[in-house]
């Protein structure tokens, strides 16, 4: 079954042996609870942050060649990782391309100039600046129809802190990780006030050996591509034979 906050708040107060608030309450609970989900998070997405690939459409719109939350920009992007436009949506014949992602630092004319030569085979490029709320996509050249959906966009979602007891863990193979982040904030928790330095440190033990095996899970994700080992007895190692040395 789907874990949520509140199996990783009961799992803290287990491992503190402490069912109800006494020595630790439930905001301390609930902040190193986040402090260690954000662990696990930036782990999976160092090791395969697709699992956070998501994606989402928004419109062009005549001549503006720059696109905010305003038009629908997400502000949850953390990186992308692919953007297609297509020009002209009313036409059955158009079809999206690939955008190429360029920095405005190459663009040496001015971005609103829609002749600038810097497009390679057609292919139309994007710029991408700001974070959250601040996000902007910017194109060339500047799409001169107002289109619904024209614009997709592949990018890794940031993740956000769970503050409701029903918010989903959204991690690997939850049902056996989601106790990392309990463990975590437990180790934290009881630091304070130099409670059970020798058990804080176990449970960080049990942490970090718990995300190395999570990370080596997630390191193969083509299962018909795995690892193995190639036998080399047969081979011509004399590479004198070929002239090379």
């Amino acid at each position: 079954m789907a874990k949520t906050f509140l199996d990783i708040k009961n799992q803290i107060r287990t491992y503190l042996d402490e069912s109800s608030a006494f020595d630790w309450t439930n905001p301390e609970v609930e902040r190193e609870a986040n402090a260690g989900y954000h662990e696990i998070i930036t782990s999976v997405m160092e090791t395969y942050e697709d699992f956070y690939l998501t994606t989402t459409q928004i419109n062009t719109i005549t001549d503006q060649q720059e696109y905010t939350s305003v038009e629908s920009v997400p502000t949850d992007i953390f990186k992308i990782r692919r953007v297609e436009i297509n020009y002209d949506v009313a036409n059955s014949n158009a079809q999206s391309s690939k955008a190429r992602s360029e920095t405005m630092d190459h663009i040496l004319n001015r971005l609103s100039d829609t002749t600038t030569g810097i497009y390679s085979e057609g292919q139309p490029v994007y710029y991408f600046q700001g974070f959250g709320s601040s996000t902007v996509l910017g194109f060339l050249p500047i799409p001169n129809n107002t289109d619904i959906n024209a614009i997709k966009i592949w990018y890794i979602q940031e993740q956000s802190d769970m503050t409701s007891d029903t918010d989903a863990v959204n991690i690997p193979y939850a049902d056996r990780y989601y106790s990392m982040a309990a463990k975590y904030a437990a180790s934290v928790l009881l630091r304070k006030g130099q409670q059970e330095e020798a058990s804080a440190d176990r449970l960080l033990r049990e942490f970090d050996s718990d995300m190395e095996r999570m990370k080596q899970q997630m390191e193969d994700r083509i299962a018909d591509n795995t690892k193995s080992i190639v036998v080399t007895d047969a081979e011509n190692t004399n590479f004198s034979f070929f002239n090379q040395i």
